[in-house]
């Protein structure tokens, strides 16, 4: 087995092989769908100042939508950290989470209409995604941890 994560190329050298209009659109898809979105410019094109100005719209546009910029090392440690995350069943009849390796800001989401408890606390925030309203708990997530406990 070889370990290697693969992040698709949404667009490169913006304005030689697409317009700033078709990148947006791409960063707005991305967005919507709370994907990723990779942009790769050569170093031997970013001369060009059509290729340089499409390089800033883009990152301007994406920063406006606060979108976080990421390195593809740190895309695989957030990817494999979350496909560790194991829930078990607790002897009070919920559920343990645990993770494998640390995970900062972790967001868990719920079905059942705001009947889930995070540590004792009942899940009272909502977000909709995809069409369903979610109950959402937002937490940091220490390796080996077991003392997060999921009432659903």
């Amino acid at each position: 087995m070889i370990d290697v994560l693969e992040v698709n190329l949404t667009v490169q050298d913006i304005h030689r092989r697409c317009s700033t209009h078709l990148a947006t659109q791409f960063a707005e898809r991305i967005y919507k769908h709370y994907g990723i979105g990779h942009y790769l410019f050569h170093p031997a094109h970013v001369w060009d100042p059509a290729v340089r100005g499409g390089l800033r719209a883009i990152v301007g546009f994406i920063h406006d939508l606060e979108m976080p910029w990421w390195t593809a090392a740190r895309i695989g440690q957030w990817e494999r950290a979350r496909r560790a995350v194991r829930f078990t069943r607790s002897g009070t009849g919920g559920y343990e989470l645990v993770a494998g390796e640390s995970l900062q800001g972790a967001t868990l989401l719920f079905t059942g209409g705001g009947k889930a408890k995070v540590n004792g606390v009942n899940v009272e925030e909502q977000v909709e995604r995809y069409g369903f309203t979610l109950g959402t708990a937002t937490l940091d997530i220490a390796a080996g941890e077991s003392g997060v406990g999921i009432q659903i």
